[in-house]
Order: structure tokens, then C-alpha cells, then sequence
């Protein structure tokens, strides 16, 4: 009779040190991992609220020029009015401005076209409060519209409004200094 010898069973698992490399590893790959997350959602909300300030003003230009009328852009505290020259707010509007009022400032009455909300991580100031857009190819108001967060001047985006209407992003001032971030 022939005997078979097995060989005993390797088991197979992870030591006390392996796994404590492991952990290693990875909480070090999460402390680099995070810190870039939360700079890269800031740039996306900044880049998305500065387009969409881009993408109001367009729309205003395009709709005082084909409904013949004046139409306002401004800040807004509530949603619903018009914020003060100065303050910061995370609101802006588009309005008919029925009584061509300089600066725009929606009155009773006047119709509200679109009504904008930024990250409430964000803040938002305009060298002024706001403009008004003409049914002619200049805007006769020129303003920086500066988009910050809690990094302040590190990254702020600007949307700037030439004198002729054309609105641009950028990251500073008109002049090419900092932008002033609240």
C-alpha cells in the first residue's frame, strides 16, 4: 500500500503589519486626496456662478435689443429687489426696467425676466450695484462683478462689462490689479 502525502493547508490571510501599511497608505492618500477636492469644487462653483452672471448679461443685452426696451442686471439680497451699491449678495435679476431708472432698480410692477442664485459659499459685489442694458449697441454702464470665496483674493473670478456691453470673465480687476473680495 502506497501512502500519500498531502501537504498541509497554507493559509492565507494578512498580518497585524500588513494591514497597518495598508491604513497607512491610504490615510495618507486621503490627507493629499481632500484638501485638492475642496480647492476643485471652489474653482467649480466660482467658474459656475461667474458664467452664469456671463450668461445673464447676455441675455439682457439680447432682450433690450430685441424687445426695444431698457432692461436692468443688478444684485439682489431677497430675490426680489434690487440690493444697495456696496453690499455683497449671493442674487442677481434680470428686469424690464419700465422707467429706465439710472442706477436700475426694480420698481413695482416691473417685470422679472430671471432670478439668479449663487453657492451660498460664494459672495458676490459689483463696482456697482447695477446696469442697465439700452435697446442700442452700447450698454452705457460699465461694472466688475467679482465672484469670491472664503479663500478671498487667492482666486476670485470677475465678470466685467465693457462700455459698448460685451461682458468677459476674468480673474482681475479691469485695470489688471486684485480684485476686492468682501
Amino acid at each position: 500500500m502506497r501512502t500519500i502525502c498531502v501537504p498541509p493547508a497554507r493559509v492565507s490571510g494578512a498580518t497585524a503589519w500588513e494591514l497597518t501599511l495598508v491604513l497607512l497608505v491610504v490615510a495618507t492618500l486621503w490627507s493629499m486626496a481632500v484638501p485638492a477636492f475642496t480647492r476643485l469644487r471652489q474653482n467649480a462653483a466660482l467658474t459656475a456662478a461667474a458664467n452664469q452672471m456671463l450668461l445673464a448679461l447676455h441675455y439682457a443685452r439680447s432682450l433690450a435689443i430685441t424687445r426695444g426696451v431698457a432692461v436692468g442686471v443688478c444684485q439682489s439680497q431677497d430675490g426680489a429687489r434690487c440690493a444697495v451699491a456696496g453690499a455683497s449678495s449671493v442674487r442677481f435679476l434680470v428686469f424690464i426696467n419700465g422707467d429706465s431708472d439710472q442706477p436700475a432698480q426694480r420698481d413695482a410692477g416691473e417685470e422679472l425676466m430671471r432670478a439668479y442664485e449663487i453657492a451660498p459659499t460664494l459672495s458676490l459685489r459689483g463696482t456697482r450695484a447695477a446696469i442697465n442694458y439700452w435697446p442700442a449697441p452700447r450698454a452705457g454702464t460699465t461694472t466688475t462683478f467679482a465672484f469670491c470665496d472664503s479663500r478671498r483674493a487667492a482666486a476670485p473670478r470677475a465678470v466685467i462689462v465693457s462700455q459698448t456691453g460685451r461682458p468677459r470673465l476674468a480673474r482681475t480687476a479691469a485695470d489688471g490689479g486684485a480684485l476686492a473680495c468682501p
